[in-house]
């Protein structure tokens, strides 16, 4: 095989409920949203879509790759990990694993500066990013107004989905709480937008490339302290 990134998806069920809301109520749907408005002409789009759990922070990556990698610094790094892999990575050697049932903690919906609304506008500021350096898009209010229409349409159309695979699986669902939700994310669409107009770049973690330059040995450093982490603590 010569994968080299590999991402993990896996079911987010718990307490007899779906979980993942903020992929399954604003990733998913935006996405559709973009792809609407723009075209299935925007190929990043698609890749992104092509994702059964893009928000994962389960993945392989080989360290040759793994070395030009910059992630944003915030909620929108597994967006941002995926667009640098699709920059620099061919798609066939990109690929997809179940992983099962796997249980996360499960946040609130929080607000602008915590929970899944924070988590949401970090999200869509780093993905009008990289739509504006892929793309060439032009963010502007009058755009992101009629991505919020059209999102808030295509999050309905998933509720309805996901109550009707909720019976037929006999888990619990609140419809109320699911459009509530989406009530929520559609109103980060304008404050997060507008704040990525006003400033468009955003902070990222530095790459391995200029780690090293900046720290010369730091992989060697970073091995020895994991090596004295199994001689104190034992092997994981």
């Amino acid at each position: 095989m010569d994968f080299v990134f590999n991402k993990g998806y896996y079911a987010r069920i718990g307490a007899n409920t779906l979980y993942g809301r903020v992929t399954r109520l604003f990733v998913q749907p935006l996405l559709e949203a973009f792809v609407e408005k723009m075209g299935e002409r925007i190929t990043f789009l698609n890749y992104l879509r092509s994702f059964r759990y893009p928000l994962s922070g389960e993945f392989a990556i080989k360290s040759d790759v793994a070395l030009d990698v910059g992630i944003p610094a915030d909620w929108g790094l597994e967006i941002g990990l995926l667009a640098e892999v699709y920059r620099g990575v061919s798609i066939k050697h990109i690929c997809q694993t179940d992983l099962g049932k796997y249980d996360h903690k499960h946040q609130h919906i929080g607000d602008l500066n915590r929970g899944l609304v924070k988590m949401s506008g970090d999200i869509l500021r780093t993905l009008l990013r990289y739509l504006t350096e892929e793309a060439h898009i032009d963010v502007t209010p009058s755009f992101l107004r009629s991505v919020k229409v059209i999102y808030r349409r295509i999050a309905r159309d998933y509720i309805k989905k996901y109550f009707s695979l909720a019976r037929f699986n006999d888990l619990d669902y609140n419809r109320h709480k699911e459009e509530s939700t989406v009530e929520r994310f559609a109103e980060v669409i304008m404050v997060a937008g507008e704040k990525y107009i006003k400033k468009p770049t955003g902070s990222q973690i530095p790459n391995w490339f200029r780690a090293m330059s900046a720290v010369p040995g730091i992989r060697d450093m970073l091995l020895a302290a994991a090596e004295r982490d199994v001689e104190l603590y034992g092997k994981a």
